[in-house]
């Protein structure tokens, strides 16, 4: 019982360790460039009006695909959309505080131009960043844990199996005994029965 249990728990980490991540969206878009590659030269005619945290863009193409980039973050794929009467919309309210950047892509993945615009406080609900519960230097990936684990269950499963090893040999000399005295008891009583027969 106990070696198909370790079993079980081997195969579930492994399977954490070697499972395929989720395909993102932004995958299925274009290589997303990086915010210093937006310069003057390819600003193109984009113009970002902004009121409150919505944004709209006017453009001439069919389908656009969208890059947010706000401050000091990642970037942000909006995924492709498709204009209304020749704008598209997009809701920054959960983007962080501060300047925003939006670079337009096309179907190539060229950039179409770019605009910037500020989002206030009040605009703002991104949830505040979770903080850093480890170190930079003490940082640990997820594979080393994985392996880290499996040796835990094995030395777990070990110990517990010579546990109950020792237990069923401290059993067998317990009978051991007991049928040793058993047996001198026996000589015991025959020794009173050949007193008696004196």
């Amino acid at each position: 019982m106990t070696s198909r249990l370790v079993a079980l728990l081997l195969s579930a980490v492994l399977a954490l360790v070697i499972a395929p991540t989720a395909t993102s969206a932004a995958e299925n878009g274009p290589a997303v460039p990086d915010c210093d590659s937006l310069t003057e030269k390819n600003a193109g005619d984009v113009e970002v009006v902004k009121e409150g945290a919505r944004i709209t863009i006017a453009t001439d193409e069919e389908r656009v695909y969208p890059v947010l980039y706000p401050g000091d973050e990642d970037p942000v794929t909006v995924g492709w959309l498709t204009p209304t009467d020749g704008v598209i919309g997009i809701d920054l309210s959960i983007q962080p505080a501060g300047e925003i950047v939006v670079a337009l892509l096309d179907a190539e993945g060229e950039v179409l131009g770019w605009g910037a615009t500020e989002l206030t406080e009040e605009e703002s609900n991104a949830p505040e960043p979770k903080k850093e519960k480890v170190e930079e230097k003490g940082d640990v990936s997820p594979a080393v844990l994985a392996v880290a684990l499996v040796f835990a269950v094995l030395i777990g499963g070990g110990a517990l199996l010579a546990y109950r090893s020792s237990r069923s040999g401290a059993s067998t000399d317990d009978d051991a005994q007991t049928d040793d005295g058993d047996a001198e008891d026996g000589d015991a009583t025959d020794g009173d029965a050949e007193d008696g027969d004196r």
